[in-house]
């Protein structure tokens, strides 16, 4: 499938590489995030039928990682500036250490992406956009590792 039909096969090769992999994950997640946001609070957290899967687990994490600091002065489907501070400094502290502007050059390069706002406030769509961007510079980067003798 290719990317312009709706699949995540962008080079048309039958294989997902990182981005593609990501991309996929990406758009599940943001449908779990939007159904979520739609359920009553006392049915958020059923209890499964099945211990979840690995993948599962991580979307779930993502997801509840946004809705815990998302919304705090605002919109609870929106981080705002502060709030994706609060985010970067608490769980990517690695990131925030090096570059003390990490945080602003991070929330310029998406603002606006999805919603077409640039309202300083990350929708569900943008931070995952930010943090996909974010893994796979990582991947890349422990697979350039990998590959050294």
């Amino acid at each position: 499938m290719s990317s312009a039909d709706g699949g995540v096969d962008g080079k048309k090769d039958n294989e997902l590489d990182f981005q593609e992999f990501f991309t996929l994950t990406g758009a599940i997640m943001v449908t779990c995030h939007d159904a979520l946001s739609k359920w009553p609070p006392a049915e958020k957290n059923p209890v499964p039928a099945t211990p979840p899967t690995q993948m599962e687990t991580a979307i779930e994490s993502i997801i509840r990682i946004f809705q815990h600091y998302a919304g705090k002065k605002g919109d609870k489907n929106k981080m705002n500036y502060l709030e994706f501070e609060a985010f970067m400094n608490a769980e990517l502290k690695s990131f925030t250490a090096k570059d003390p502007n990490v945080v602003r050059k991070l929330m310029e390069s998406v603002g606006g992406a999805v919603d077409g706002k640039q309202d300083k406030e990350l929708e569900f769509q943008e931070f995952m956009n930010l943090t996909g961007g974010i893994m796979t510079a990582c991947n890349d980067a422990l697979m350039s590792r990998l590959k050294k003798p």
